[in-house]
């Protein structure tokens, strides 16, 4: 499909793969929605920032995507998507230095912790959990969604924000047929939209507790 002047609605930024999307979207020359029951620049898994870039194949990691994801298989019985598994090992490593680019803080520039046995020293990544491996990346993610939330701003990202999304729209209302929106409503004025798209992505998580490392952030809850 061709992407430019056509209409797509995100529901949900609290997640990497909310943010993420909506920003390859637009890059790509649609329209797009970001629809959000918080306040985007500070809400959801993400609110508080990442401290590590979990299961990523990299430069000084000892795994392709390929065999990575086949550990994940065999770690879980079986019990893992193989595709959407095998997708985000493939291409997380790529989306990171897009982050980087943006202004996220990935590596130990400062050389901080050289010699550390979490540091590679050719890349000066540090790495999180296993240091001989190293599938984990240790990043300085606290402007995390700010950064991305100013980007969405710059390439022309519709946000509506304190908006929860109450339902998926059939094409002529007939259960099963073509996803052609959502409906929502605005959490403080209780105001209801129907969202109108050519297309509808789903990034929406579940309710959890979150650890949360920034008292000035509040997260998941």
């Amino acid at each position: 499909m061709k992407l430019k002047d056509k209409v797509a609605i995100v529901t949900g930024a609290g997640q990497g793969s909310g943010r993420e999307t909506a920003l390859e979207l637009a890059r790509e020359g649609a329209k797009v929605v970001l629809v959000d029951k918080g306040a985007v620049i500070s809400s959801g898994c993400g609110g508080a920032g990442v401290d590590h870039w979990q299961n990523t194949p990299n430069p000084a990691c000892k795994f392709s995507p390929e065999e990575f994801t086949a550990i994940l298989l065999d770690l879980n019985n079986g019990d893992r998507n193989a595709l959407t598994t095998y997708i985000k090992s493939r291409e997380s490593y790529e989306v990171l230095l897009e982050a980087e680019k943006l202004g996220l803080k990935v590596r130990d520039s400062e050389d901080v912790f050289k010699g550390a046995p979490f540091r590679d020293e050719a890349t000066k990544l540090c790495f999180a959990y296993d240091y001989n491996a190293k599938y984990t990346i240790r990043v300085w993610g606290s402007l995390h969604k700010p950064l991305i939330y100013k980007e969405c701003k710059r390439l022309g990202v519709t946000m509506f924000e304190r908006t929860f999304v109450t339902s998926l729209l059939n094409e002529r209302g007939k259960q099963g047929a073509a996803i052609v929106g959502a409906t929502a409503f605005n959490t403080h004025t209780g105001e209801f939209y129907v969202f109108n798209a050519k297309a509808t992505v789903l990034a929406m998580a579940l309710c959890q507790r979150q650890h949360i490392f920034s008292s000035e952030l509040c997260g998941m809850r």
